[in-house]
């Protein structure tokens, strides 16, 4: 998997849960490939217009937590 492929899936990922995980697994292999001979290649996969987002979302005020 290139690096912009892994971009476009995490982008194309609504769930918000699923979005981190994939970024911290996808950010994990990447660092591990710049450590060793094996560098992942850029790719050219396009993303896409929007990211994703979840079906119902929610708006939180920072009063809240201010």
């Amino acid at each position: 998997m290139t690096l912009t492929q892994m971009a476009v899936d995490i982008l194309t990922t609504s769930d918000p849960h699923l979005k981190v995980l994939k970024s911290k697994d996808y950010s994990d292999k990447w660092f591990a490939s710049n450590m060793s001979d094996q560098r992942l290649e850029i790719g050219n996969t396009k993303p896409p217009s929007q990211p994703s987002r979840p079906k119902k979302s929610f708006i939180v005020t920072t009063k809240k937590y201010a």
